[in-house]
């Protein structure tokens, strides 16, 4: 039998488009990041894709590091626009330095500066190389204003631990204000020294053994270079270790303080940050359980293995653990409970420390992780409740109109068929 495949094999494209007809047609939700949509005369279009601007990894590392928004994001946020719509040369370097910014030509490139901090223009956006520009302004021009760029001034990088970030980023600032003050030490003077005088000696060495052969001076000058290698090797033996004044980590610092709650949100901001401002802090649990734990766990056990029945019993172990924590019983008990009841999710009986197993899905249940998988449970039933009371609202008579002769059109409109070879 000969195989047939719909489309030649490429059958995504056709899936997505089904999609959407199936969407428009039931009254569903589009799909989060659909690729198409009905627009208003029935037809299948794609939905356009929005670009969004992000910094390359190595400035996203830094951030993560540091909590400081790095001069790549700075250049996307305050000069993309400005050159996405600039007219002229003489307006984008105006209204650039307006922001802070500078546009420069460097080689066969460009570099647009964040007070000194150069970044390259094609990692803001492609379309910013030189020659993608000079094929929109002309022939480029530099700016020949005398006028001073402001300095800009660090910025956090997220809403979270903003009052924290700034103590940390005084104390940094401290640290490298006193190590720019601080006049050179008497180790640095040691080696500078010791290095003069092996320079001395070494220009010397060639007066004091012009009557010698050749060859002669050249076994000296390797045994004066070995020597001159141990002298430094000892001097560094001999001086204590100098403390480095490389900036800490955000993270580190706040633990180092004994902040690990902080700490744990400073790790997990960027899933903070996608939640809505009210739910970012700690969830709010029941005050008083309804029921006995064990109890609670039997029946949480069952309700999961009824909706995800190939759940593992780590995974299974793990949902009861914050299901327990959602109905407000205390750490100690979620701990208790899962010590004795956790042995029974298995199939079979297993060797392995139980206690030290509960206390690690408590860990998860009551650490961060928990914090967010309860708090995007509570956004995600805030916006369904926000939706089935628009949806109960009673419309105005005109909207209620308007919707019932769309509904007409639709009940109008002819099937469309998606032909299949």
């Amino acid at each position: 039998m000969k195989v047939i495949d719909p489309n030649n094999g490429f059958d995504i494209e056709a899936a997505h488009k089904v999609v959407a007809l199936v969407e428009h047609r039931q009254g569903w939700v589009p799909e989060a990041n659909a690729r198409y949509r009905v627009d208003e005369t029935g037809q299948v279009v794609a939905r356009p894709r929005k670009n969004v601007l992000k910094p390359k990894q190595a400035a996203l590392d830094v951030e993560c590091a540091t909590g400081e928004k790095s001069a790549q994001r700075v250049a996307q946020e305050r000069g993309h626009e400005i050159i996405a719509t600039a007219k002229s040369w003489e307006a984008l370097h105006t209204n650039l330095a307006a922001v802070g910014l500078r546009f420069e030509r460097k080689g066969s490139g460009a570099v647009i500066f964040v007070g000194d901090v150069a970044v390259k223009a094609s990692s803001v956006d492609r379309a910013f190389s030189l020659g993608n520009l000079q094929k929109q302004l002309g022939d480029f021009k530099a700016d020949d204003s005398a006028d001073v760029i402001p300095s800009i001034k660090p910025e956090p990088v997220s809403p979270i631990n903003q009052k924290l970030w700034r103590e940390y980023r005084a104390e940094c600032e401290a640290m490298e204000t006193a190590e720019a003050t601080t006049e050179p030490d008497e180790t640095a003077s040691a080696f500078s020294r010791m290095k003069e005088r092996h320079h001395e000696t070494q220009a010397s060495l060639h007066e004091r053994l012009c009557g010698h052969p050749r060859c002669i001076l050249n076994i000296a000058r390797h045994f004066l270079k070995l020597q001159q290698r141990e002298e430094l090797r000892q001097l560094r033996q001999r001086t204590p270790k100098k403390k480095s004044g490389r900036r800490p980590r955000f993270e580190d610092w706040l633990r180092k303080r004994g902040l690990d709650y902080q700490a744990e949100r400073w790790r997990y901001h960027g899933t903070l940050e996608a939640l809505p401002k009210e739910f970012r802090g700690a969830p709010t649990v029941l005050a008083t359980p309804t029921r006995e734990p064990h109890a609670a766990y039997a029946a949480y056990m069952r309700q999961i293995l009824k909706d995800v029945p190939d759940s593992t019993p780590d995974r299974l172990n793990a949902s009861i653990a914050l299901q327990l924590r959602k109905a407000g019983f205390p750490r100690e008990v979620v701990e208790d409970t899962l010590f004795q009841c956790a042995p029974q999710a298995w199939p079979e009986p297993i060797d392995r420390d139980w206690r030290r197993y509960a206390q690690h899905m408590t860990a998860c249940a009551f650490g961060m992780e928990g914090d967010t998988r309860l708090a995007r449970g509570l956004a995600a039933r805030a916006k369904r409740q926000k939706q089935e009371k628009a949806e109960t609202q009673p419309r105005p008579q005109e909207e209620r109109q308007t919707t019932a002769i769309q509904e007409e059109k639709d009940v109008q409109r002819p099937v469309q068929r998606i032909r299949m070879r």
